[in-house]
């Protein structure tokens, strides 16, 4: 019994290492599972969508979201349900591989979204990443927002992160007016990122 839980245990997280994992959490099949099992995934993911269409007035199939903070794509993918095109922007490497893998790979035809694995900063540069864990949605370019997280651990403490960042990476930035230079003027800018600035 242990080995069978054991053998069970590896294979999903090595199917987890992989884009496959992302591809299938995000297809018909995991959609047909979550209906059964709890509709009201399903039912959130469609009032999500239902939110931004009343709130982009005006928006039309094919126009231009950049969607800053990307992480796993979960506003992607509503943005995609949307029509829209997307741009990605997500420095962390294990989420640009989720994206990928929820996006454009193993697909007969490849979503619009173009993944751009940078950060959005003032400047376009190198900095600093601060790293709490492969794919953690509080890894910054923020070393405030770092400290302020290792001194309140108590807040974040129902979180699988460590809150220890014991890990730094260099990272390339880049500015919305680069991004939209290269992609053009986007319909909508969803920013989910922490301030680099020293200033209170």
């Amino acid at each position: 019994m242990n080995a069978e839980r054991s053998l069970r245990s590896r294979v999903s997280s090595a199917l987890k290492d992989t884009s496959i994992y992302a591809r299938l959490k995000n297809s018909f099949v995991q959609d047909l599972y979550w209906r059964v099992s709890n509709r009201e995934l399903i039912d959130g993911r469609k009032r999500q969508v239902q939110f931004y269409r009343d709130l982009l007035r005006g928006f039309r199939k094919g126009d231009l979201v950049f969607d800053v903070g990307a992480n796993v794509g979960q506003k992607t993918d509503v943005f995609v349900r949307l029509g829209a095109r997307v741009v990605a922007l997500e420095p962390d490497e294990h989420n640009q591989e989720v994206l990928r893998g929820k996006f454009i790979k193993y697909r007969l035809s490849r979503k619009p979204i173009c993944i751009v694995g940078k950060a959005v900063s003032e400047k376009v540069s190198v900095e600093t990443f601060w790293v709490d864990g492969p794919g953690s949605a509080l890894n910054t370019l923020s070393r405030k927002w770092v400290d302020a997280l290792k001194e309140d651990k108590e807040r974040f403490d129902r979180t699988l992160d460590r809150l220890e960042f014991a890990e730094q990476r260099s990272v390339e930035t880049t500015t919305l007016e680069r991004q939209s230079a290269e992609h053009g003027l986007p319909f909508f800018l969803k920013i989910d990122v922490e301030s680099t600035s020293s200033a209170s």
